[in-house]
C-alpha cells in the first residue's frame, strides 16, 4: 500500500513530539543522535546529497557537506530522518 500524505504528516509530527521539538529549526542532528543513528558528513559525489545507510550495525545518515548551505545540509538530514521513521519504508 502507497504512503500518504496523511501518513507521512503524522509520522513526522510523532518525530517532533516524541523530540520535544515546537517550532522551527528544529535540532535535527540531535534528533538523529536520540534516535541512535551516526551521522556522518562526506564530500558531494555524482550529484548525491545524501542517504540513510540500514544494513549496517548502526544505521548511518550521510550528508554532503562541502560546497552546500547549513540549510542543504539540515534539509538532507531531515530527508533522511523522513526515510527511517517510515515504518517497512526502507
Amino acid at each position: 500500500m502507497p504512503t500518504t500524505l496523511a501518513t507521512i504528516e503524522m509520522r513526522a509530527g510523532e518525530l517532533l513530539k516524541k523530540h520535544k521539538i515546537i517550532g522551527f529549526p528544529g535540532d535535527l542532528r540531535n534528533i538523529a543522535t536520540k534516535e541512535g543513528i551516526d551521522l556522518e558528513p562526506k564530500p558531494g559525489q555524482g550529484g548525491v546529497s545524501g542517504g540513510i545507510i540500514l544494513a549496517a550495525e548502526t544505521p548511518v545518515i550521510f550528508y554532503m557537506d562541502t560546497g552546500v548551505s547549513v540549510g542543504f545540509r539540515n534539509f538532507t538530514i531531515g530527508h533522511e530522518l523522513g526515510h527511517w521513521c517510515m515504518p517497512g519504508h526502507a
